[in-house]
């Protein structure tokens, strides 16, 4: 994309000639202060936001799934986790197929079975992620995905994510999840662009520390 975005009313440009793109089976990471735009990127490539100059190009053949920190509150609750991945599939996968997939996201054949409103909030997280991946899209954006998961369902998610052949960009402020998913793949979004971050997320978490400590110096 060559893109610039604003939400108008005066407000200033949260990207400016943004030029960003992501390559099959890329893993980046989106890291930078909070409010600095990440969640507006992944929307602007999902396209449910338009970009206000430039454009913004995607491949005809290229699928795009999206998961947004809000996710579950498109899953129909009275429904089961394998009835919702059936209808999200058009009935194109068997229901062994979809117990498989819902088992890598560790909704074993209890849970695949139960009510959506009885799964805690951590299951639930995983189900809209099976949904979100069940058609293996070439692109999938992911959000803040670790929201209410606990540690063994964040090592599945990565294990998820490992056997993925897509590319993915994620936003999130798991380091676990973005160490092990986008080790080497860092990029740094603000001041009205995205700039790629040199080294591992413990060498960006080790700039921050050293700003913060310039600032600090210089302020006093």
């Amino acid at each position: 994309m060559d893109a610039g975005f604003s939400y108008g009313d005066g407000r200033p440009p949260i990207f400016d000639r943004l030029n960003f793109g992501v390559a099959p089976g890329e893993r980046m990471a989106l890291v930078g202060d909070n409010g600095a735009g990440k969640s507006t990127l992944l929307k602007l490539m999902a396209g449910t936001l338009t970009a206000t100059s430039g454009r913004v190009e995607r491949s005809g053949k290229a699928s795009v799934a999206a998961f947004a920190q809000h996710a579950v509150d498109g899953l129909d609750l009275a429904s089961t986790p394998l009835t919702a991945l059936s209808l999200a599939s058009a009935g194109a996968h068997t229901t062994d197929a979809l117990r498989s997939h819902l088992a890598t996201f560790s909704v074993d054949a209890t849970l695949a079975s139960r009510r959506i409103y009885t799964l805690s909030g951590g299951q639930k997280v995983r189900v809209a992620l099976a949904a979100a991946t069940l058609a293996r899209p070439h692109l999938l954006l992911l959000d803040e995905p670790t929201n209410h998961l606990d540690v063994d369902a964040i090592d599945a998610l990565v294990d998820a994510l490992r056997g993925y052949e897509g590319a993915a960009v994620i936003v999130s402020h798991d380091a676990h999840l973005l160490a092990a998913a986008c080790p080497d793949a860092l990029f740094e979004v603000g001041h009205r662009a995205v700039v790629r971050f040199e080294g591992s997320f413990a060498d960006y978490r080790a700039a921050l520390r050293a700003r913060a400590a310039a600032t600090a110096a210089a302020g006093g």
